[in-house]
């Protein structure tokens, strides 16, 4: 009974001495072999190792970042800086792929390109903002004759086209996060006599969320609140793409998103580590 005893001290400073020198093993091991000796409230945090992270960001000339005083990838600038700042991340890689002008038709087609493959491939989170273009091509296309009906119609395409852009990036790497940004709207100053033009943006913009939601790890980030402040300058000198503060803000929306995506909860944790 007294080598049992003796024993069982053992094991429990063993215990004690790991929960104290390796607080993430050492919890582990103690609070399986004994269960109830520390309050769950009182076990140590998850060891956290900060890793690098590969962005790879596709779409138009928001991602390309047309308006960005500095000529640094508009808002992906900022979201590199704020995402280094988390303690789970050690380095932020960024490949910009955006071009200006580009529409869902062009998207498809440069996801085909060897280069454009690989880094997809090889990205943690894909980013994409794509749309707009779409949308002044119908502008451009009817400049005289624009009715509702005519929008409506091509969204029935759009939405298509989006579905096969995020169908393709999931053929390419079934791991990564996915991200949209959603439609803002910079047509006040141009057309702002049509006042059907936010209905068209609220309507694209629930489109395209509706598209995302149906693919796991895949992300909608609307944007359209941040431009909606006529009192607020977050336009460039052409009154169409973001400035330095439209981006920054944009990115800020998109870092909300990620650190969740990034930063899961202790009892998320706790719950993978049970299942392991």
């Amino acid at each position: 009974m007294k080598k049992i005893s003796f024993i069982l001290s053992l094991l429990i400073l063993a215990g004690i001495i790991a929960y104290m020198m390796l607080p993430q093993v050492g919890a582990k091991i103690t609070a399986r072999l004994f269960p109830g000796l520390f309050p769950e409230d009182l076990l140590p945090e998850e060891v956290i190792v900060p890793k690098k992270i590969h962005l790879t960001a596709i779409g138009d000339s928001l991602t390309q970042g047309v308006g960005d005083s500095n000529n640094e990838g508009g808002y992906l600038r900022y979201l590199a800086d704020d995402l280094e700042k988390l303690e789970t991340v050690k380095d932020v890689k960024v490949d910009n792929l955006g071009i200006k002008g580009y529409r869902t038709t062009q998207l498809l087609e440069y996801l085909q390109e060897k280069d454009v493959k690989e880094k997809v491939e090889k990205a943690d989170v894909v980013l994409i903002t794509i749309g707009g273009n779409d949308l002044m091509q119908i502008v451009k296309n009817h400049i005289f004759e624009l009715q509702m009906d005519l929008f409506a119609g091509e969204l029935v395409h759009y939405k298509k086209r989006l579905d096969d852009i995020l169908a393709q990036i999931r053929a390419y790497n079934k791991d990564t996060a996915i991200v949209l940004v959603g439609l803002y709207n910079p047509f006040s100053e141009w057309f702002g006599d049509i006042e059907e033009m936010q209905q068209v943006l609220d309507d694209w913009n629930s489109a395209s969320e509706t598209v995302v939601s149906e693919y796991e790890n895949a992300y909608f980030v609307p944007i359209s609140e941040i431009f909606s402040d006529p009192d607020k300058n977050l336009l460039y000198d052409d009154q169409f793409h973001p400035n330095d503060e439209g981006y920054k803000r944009i990115a800020g929306e998109v870092f909300l998103t990620l650190k969740q995506h990034l930063e899961p909860s202790r009892g998320e944790e706790y719950a993978k580590e049970e299942e392991r």
